[in-house]
C-alpha cells in the first residue's frame, strides 16, 4: 500500500480558517457584519443615486415645465401687445379722421346763444393750438336759424378769426336758413350741397308794451334788417364784379342785388336752391 505524498502549500497562499474553534467563528462573524455593512453601503449609495436620478428628473421636468411657462407667457405677451399695438393703431386712426383733426365743426342745430358759445368755444381752442401757423377751419351748417343777435356775435367772431390769417370756409348740407344763410355768407369760400336750400327773409321779432317802446324795437329790427341786406349784397356784388372782372362796377352791382334780395324776401320765405345761389353769388362752389 502506498503512501500519498502531501502537497506543499503553495507560496502566499493563505490558510483556511477553521470555524470549529471559537476563534475562526468570530472572524466568520466579523467576515459577515463587513460584508453585511458592505451591503448596506452599497444598497444606502444605490438609494441615493436613484433618489438623486429622480431629483435630476424632477429638477429637469420643472425646468422644462417652467421654460414651456415662459414660452407660454411671451407668446401670450405677444399677442397682448399685438392687441394693445392694434387698439392703440384703431385709436390713432379715428382720432386722425375725427372733425377735430380737420378743424371741421358741424353746426346742426338752431342759432342760439349756447350753440354759438359751442362753435366759438372749439374755434377758440383751434386758433390758440395753431399759434401763428394758418388753419382751415370749416363750418357745416344743417340749421333752421335762430337768433339774430347771437348769430352776429358768432358772424363778428368769425371776421376776428380771419383777421388773425386763417381761413373759414362754410358749408351748407341740407338747409341754411334765416341766421344760418346769413352765417353761411362769412366764410372765405362758401359751399352749398347741391340738394341743400338757402332760406332768407325779413328778420322777424316779436315785441309788447307801449307804443312808443313797439315804434322803438321797429326801428332796432330795421336797423338789423338793414344790416343783414348788406351783408347779402356785399358779398353777393363781389362774385359778380369777379366773374366780370371790372371792379368800377361793384357800387353799382351792390344796389342793383340789395334791391333784388329785399323785393324777393318781402313779407314771405324766400327759399333758394343751389343752382340759384350760385347765379346770385350767395355761394362759391356746389358741392
Amino acid at each position: 500500500m502506498s503512501t500519498a505524498t502531501p502537497t506543499p502549500p503553495t507560496e502566499n497562499a493563505q490558510p483556511k480558517p477553521d470555524y470549529t474553534t471559537e476563534e475562526g467563528r468570530l472572524k466568520l462573524v466579523a467576515e459577515t457584519e463587513k460584508v453585511d455593512l458592505e451591503s448596506a453601503k452599497t444598497a444606502a449609495e444605490t438609494v441615493k443615486l436613484e433618489h438623486d436620478e429622480a431629483r435630476t428628473a424632477e429638477k429637469h421636468k420643472l425646468e422644462m415645465e417652467g421654460l414651456r411657462a415662459t414660452v407660454a407667457m411671451a407668446k401670450d405677451q405677444r399677442t397682448v401687445t399685438g392687441m394693445v399695438a392694434a387698439r392703440e393703431l384703431r385709436v390713432e386712426k379715428r382720432l386722425l379722421a375725427d372733425n377735430l383733426y380737420y378743424h371741421t365743426y358741424s353746426f346742426n342745430q338752431s342759432v342760439t346763444a349756447g350753440s354759438v358759445n359751442d362753435c366759438i368755444s372749439q374755434l377758440t381752442e383751434w386758433t390758440r393750438i395753431a399759434g401763428k401757423e394758418p388753419v382751415t377751419i370749416t363750418i357745416i351748417f344743417n340749421s333752421p336759424g335762430g337768433s339774430v343777435i347771437d348769430g352776429m356775435h358768432l358772424w363778428d367772431f368769425l371776421q376776428w378769426v380771419k383777421s388773425q390769417g386763417h381761413t373759414i370756409e362754410t358749408v351748407a348740407f341740407g338747409m341754411a336758413a334765416s341766421m344760418a344763410g346769413i352765417l353761411l355768407q362769412a366764410g372765405d369760400n362758401r359751399v352749398l350741397g347741391k340738394e341743400s336750400y338757402l332760406l332768407i327773409h325779413e328778420v322777424s321779432f316779436g315785441t309788447s308794451g307801449k307804443i312808443g317802446e313797439i315804434e322803438d324795437t321797429v326801428l332796432f329790427i330795421n336797423k338789423i334788417q338793414n344790416r343783414v341786406l348788406d351783408i347779402f349784397a356785399d358779398r353777393s356784388a363781389r362774385v359778380l364784379v369777379e366773374r366780370e372782372g371790372e371792379t368800377k362796377k361793384y357800387p353799382a352791382l351792390f344796389r342793383q342785388q340789395r334791391s333784388k334780395f329785399k323785393a324777393n324776401w318781402k313779407r314771405k320765405d324766400w327759399w333758394i336752391d343751389s343752382k340759384e345761389c350760385l347765379e346770385l353769388g350767395l355761394v362759391d362752389e356746389i358741392r
